[in-house]
C-alpha cells in the first residue's frame, strides 16, 4: 500500500508524541517523490537511548503493529549522528542530504 503524505505525517506525529525524539527524518523513495506501491517507509529517528542500536527500533515498531506499509526504521543517538553524519556513503549522510525533516524538537 502506498502511503499518503497525511499517513506519513500522522506516523511522525505519533512517534513524536509517544517517544519524544529530537528529530524524525523521512528519507528514501518517499522523500524523493519516487515511492511506488512496493516502497517501504524509511525513517531516521534521533533520540537519546542507552539500548544497543539493533534493539532501538522495537519501541517504534510497537506503535504501528500491524504496519500499514513496510517500514525501515533507524534510531540513532545525537552522539552517533555527530560521529557518522558526513561520512561518505553512510546512511546518515544520505538521509540528511536527501531527506525531509518531519519533526524537530
Amino acid at each position: 500500500m502506498k502511503l499518503t503524505l497525511t499517513d506519513i505525517q500522522q506516523i511522525a506525529a505519533e512517534i513524536a508524541g509517544s517517544l519524544h525524539p529530537l528529530q524524525v527524518l523521512l528519507f528514501g523513495s518517499y522523500a524523493e517523490g519516487t515511492a511506488t506501491e512496493d516502497s517501504d517507509l524509511d525513517l531516521l529517528i534521533v533520540m537519546q537511548s542507552s539500548e544497543p542500536r539493533y534493539k532501538r527500533s522495537a519501541s517504534v515498531r510497537k506503535l504501528f503493529w500491524p504496519p500499514k506499509a513496510p517500514m525501515d526504521i533507524l534510531v540513532y543517538t545525537p552522539e552517533e549522528v555527530e560521529q557518522w553524519n558526513g561520512v561518505p556513503n553512510h546512511v546518515l549522510t544520505n538521509a540528511y542530504k536527501t531527506g525531509k525533516v518531519l519533526y524537530a524538537a
